[in-house]
């Protein structure tokens, strides 16, 4: 697991916030990490590897480790048991943001027949653009057993934002993106009826 250590901008002896961004390093999540890092905040985030493992520039400050959602062994690999205590070694999250996307141009007119891979394509942009959103949040909102005793990955009174303004604004020539998006709107309504506290 590849670490940047954060440099803490917390006043006097009260810890920061802390915020994980999933998918920092894309266009989003770096300036979501800026703003929350002007706000006195650290940042944790995940980015994914280039070809030949190759780390892409992560936000100054921002502590990040690998996390591939292409798979469900990379989702598993990337938020394991092992990851999340050495992440949540500073105490818990206060906001956890779901900025990772994947974009395919597919008009809804284009015929899956005539255009190769089509269907493989679609399938990896919902699965990354909710599938995992699902499934990431679920690792995220969980106690872990500790040796100091049970603890949370996301603290009591956390945020959760999953970004997504093509549900709202709509997608033209990409309405599976603009599907999977709006699902994700519906997964974090339910997960706060689920649980109010979060």
């Amino acid at each position: 697991m590849t670490y940047r250590q954060p440099h803490h901008t917390g006043s006097g002896d009260s810890p920061p916030r802390r915020a994980i961004i999933i998918g920092v390093t894309g266009d989003i999540g770096c300036k979501l990490a800026a703003e929350l890092q002007q706000r006195g905040w650290s940042v944790d985030g995940t980015y994914r590897e280039g070809p030949a493992g190759i780390v892409p520039a992560l936000p100054e400050d921002v502590r990040g480790w690998p996390l591939d959602l292409s798979s469900l062994d990379g989702l598993r690999e990337g938020l394991s048991i092992d990851t999340r205590l050495e992440m949540i070694a500073e105490g818990g999250y206060d906001a956890v943001v779901y900025a990772a996307g994947m974009d395919i141009a597919a008009p809804f007119s284009m015929p899956v027949q005539k255009e190769a891979g089509l269907e493989e394509r679609l399938l990896a942009a919902y699965n990354v653009n909710l599938v995992m959103a699902d499934l990431a949040l679920r690792r995220m909102v969980a106690t872990l057993e500790t040796p100091q005793g049970p603890r949370p990955v996301v603290n009591k009174g956390a945020g959760l934002m999953l970004l997504g303004s093509a549900a709202s604004e709509g997608n033209p020539f990409n309405s599976s993106y603009a599907a999977a998006k709006r699902g994700m709107h519906g997964l974090v309504r339910s997960v706060f009826l689920e649980q109010p506290h979060l």
